[in-house]
């Protein structure tokens, strides 16, 4: 009897529960959702109604002898296109068909019966009007601009159906006004389309300001001394440029472009802006301290990566140029007899002359600095190439209308 209790002792603790051995449990397992899995791609009706609004190189198939669409967009750095003298020169296989997802800016032509060379000459041609500088990539069939107020955009041409046409003309920003873009683009646009586009331009300070109905009746503040205003903005002007960010030097420049230009600011304070730039005006001789700067962006280049590649250094050289040229232009020539000895022949027409030469690598900069130098005595004109001037006068009837302008006033002066 002792044994078969201790026998049922040992089978109770073992299986507590009170089941047998050879009993089986199943495990209870969580309730699951049966998925399939396929490689292949889901298929969704097309919309009929979707297909009849859309434009028909869109739609279209790849025409014969013209690059194949690619299949998605990528965005390339690097320029592959020369500063070409000669004219747009794109060739109907040269030209892409626009890719499926590519959504084209609102800024674009679907220019019709018009082959692509008529369409590319019109472009290049009204941009020599503009004196926009332009890099062409006749490959591609693309086009890299900037404009002379630092408008960087770009001009591609795509074909939109068989045989090339219609032929799409796309003109994109990438860096600057916005305003001052779209005053091209549309001119651009409209040379395109054999049309002619007219730029109004409205010069010099608003009249009678003081005769507006809203105006009327309210007591206006006193007016502040020309010279006192000119001498306070001249002084912001002197920490902007003896600050050592270029970015924060460029912003100083810009002030001194507008306190120079009688069309921006008042008459007066251009006067007073202009002597100080040039032959000096009480404490203030700015052409040193824009000469610091120089030499401060000639030892390195310096870009904006965030405002598409903005070079700085470009444009410290630029707004020099224009400050120098508005300031000359204010000024008489007996005023610049006292310089023409020293900081005209030493420092001053050398890089004059120096960007004159190197036309062809900004033609905006060649046009401005041949204006300062139409703005000379004419005894201090004679240091200047006129083999120079020559070439830059040709290079401007090729591209740059106001560099041809300006190269044909200097040469009529030297009287040739």
């Amino acid at each position: 009897m002792s044994n078969e209790r201790e026998a049922e002792e040992s089978a109770r603790l073992t299986n507590p529960f009170g089941g047998r051995k050879d009993d089986d449990y199943e495990e209870d397992q969580p309730e699951m959702r049966h998925v399939k899995i396929t490689t292949s791609q889901p298929q969704f009706a097309k919309p009929q109604a979707f297909d009849a609004k859309r434009p028909a190189w869109l739609v279209a198939p790849p025409p014969v002898g013209l690059k194949k669409r690619s299949d998605s967009v990528t965005v390339k750095k690097e320029w592959t296109g020369e500063l070409a003298v000669q004219n747009w020169n794109v060739q109907p296989e040269s030209l892409e068909m626009v890719p499926l997802d590519f959504p084209l800016e609102r800024t674009h032509r679907e220019i019709t019966d018009t082959d692509v060379c008529i369409v590319a000459g019109r472009i290049s041609s009204v941009l020599q009007k503009l004196s926009i500088d332009a890099e062409f990539d006749h490959e591609e069939a693309k086009c890299k601009c900037t404009s002379q107020d630092f408008v960087g955009f770009r001009i591609r041409l795509y074909a939109g159906g068989e045989g090339g046409q219609p032929v799409v003309v796309e003109v994109q920003r990438r860096t600057g006004s916005a305003r001052s873009f779209m005053m091209s683009c549309r001119s651009i646009l409209a040379a395109a389309e054999g049309k002619v586009y007219e730029r109004k331009l409205k010069m010099g300070m608003p009249s009678k300001i003081g005769n507006m109905k809203c105006l009327q009746g309210i007591a206006l503040p006193k007016m502040v001394d020309p010279e006192k205003e000119a001498m306070d903005a001249l002084s912001n002007v002197v920490i902007l440029l003896q600050d050592k960010r270029v970015d924060t030097n460029v912003l100083g420049l810009e002030n001194l472009v507008c306190l120079t230009d009688p069309t921006k600011t008042s008459s007066k304070t251009a006067s007073i802006s202009a002597k100080s730039v040039v032959v000096g005006y009480g404490k203030f001789c700015l052409r040193e301290e824009i000469y610091l700067v120089l030499e401060r962006c000639a030892e390195r280049t310096v870009t904006d990566e965030d405002a598409g590649c903005m070079d700085y250094t470009e444009r410290v050289r630029t707004l020099s140029l224009q400050a120098f040229s508005n300031a000359l232009a204010l000024l008489t020539p007996d005023s610049l007899e006292s310089l023409e000895k020293g900081w005209f022949q030493d420092m001053f027409i050398p890089m004059l002359i120096s960007e004159v030469d190197n036309v062809n690598e900004s033609p905006t900069r060649a046009s401005i600095a041949i204006c300062c130098i139409n703005s000379l005595p004419k005894s201090a004109m004679r240091s200047v190439r006129v083999e120079s001037i020559r070439q830059a006068h040709a290079v401007g009837c090729e591209r740059n209308e106001l560099l041809a302008t300006e190269a044909g006033r200097c040469l009529a002066k030297l009287g040739l």
